[in-house]
């Protein structure tokens, strides 16, 4: 658990991502965000001054007060698709922004061709390693994209440490955090994840200027097809989207009525 603090923080916006692209079929659009929106909003994160910092550097603000950039926050993409190499990578690039990746180590390429942008296409380690020596940052997403609560503790921790144990020898560098696929966790997998050396993991809905209630369920803001830029800008400032923000500040107002 972070612990808590009296002085005031700011909410740090953790944004997360999966596809950008335009040949997605209709089942799986809601997940993706069109290159043109995506440019737009790094744009605005840019004018707006925004600084983008990784993991590490959020818990070690919530936890120890470390400094932070002026406006900063934190860019996540799940699954390792091609298309955040060959489309996010270089609109991120052009205003000096970077971003974590988690992988899913089987889904990866081994093919060197550059494959067609659709779903099943996925980076491969060239790729990966010349976007890690441009700053982004990448960690494990388990082997297969595998729901962790409907796994026994010896698949658990295949998933989670195996995965850990390549990844860090490909990379030449610590893997320090996980993400849970389908944002499908409980204590037990909290605990494999722990044990395993992970210092955190991602999954549970945002959170506000006190920092992640848990380092291994660290909220995440999704971004969406059918975002407008005004949309991400609430997002941006709120951590959820007008339904959901509305929906969280009557429970709000119930529970103070209540406890009158």
């Amino acid at each position: 658990m972070l612990p808590s603090r009296e002085d005031t923080r700011q909410r740090i916006p953790v944004l997360l991502y999966h596809r950008i692209d335009t040949e997605v079929d209709a089942q799986w659009r809601s997940f993706c965000v069109s290159p043109q929106n995506f440019a737009d909003q790094m744009r605005w994160l840019a004018h707006q001054g925004f600084t983008t910092i990784h993991l590490g550097q959020l818990l070690d603000y919530y936890q120890h007060g470390s400094p932070v950039p002026s406006n900063p926050c934190v860019i996540t993409f799940d699954d390792g698709y091609f298309c955040n190499y060959s489309r996010a990578f270089p609109i991120m690039q052009r205003h000096g922004f970077h971003a974590t990746v988690f992988l899913a180590c089987n889904l990866l390429r081994y093919v060197p061709a550059k494959p067609t942008e659709e779903r099943n296409s996925f980076m491969a380690w060239p790729e990966i390693l010349q976007m890690q020596q441009a700053g982004w940052a990448f960690h494990s997403h388990g082997l297969d994209h595998r729901r962790m609560t409907e796994l026994t503790r010896d698949e658990l921790l295949a998933e989670i440490g195996i995965s850990r144990q390549r990844l860090t020898a490909r990379l030449g560098r610590p893997v320090d955090f996980f993400c849970y696929p389908f944002n499908q966790f409980n204590a037990d997998v909290q605990k494999v994840v722990r044990a395993c050396g992970y210092r955190g993991a991602c999954g549970g809905p945002p959170f506000d200027e006190n920092g992640p209630a848990d380092d291994y369920a660290i909220g995440r803001t999704e971004i969406l097809w059918g975002d407008s830029l005004e949309q991400f800008a609430f997002k941006m400032k709120h951590g959820l989207g007008y339904y959901f923000h509305v929906k969280k500040q009557l429970g709000k107002l119930k529970r103070r009525l209540l406890s009158v």
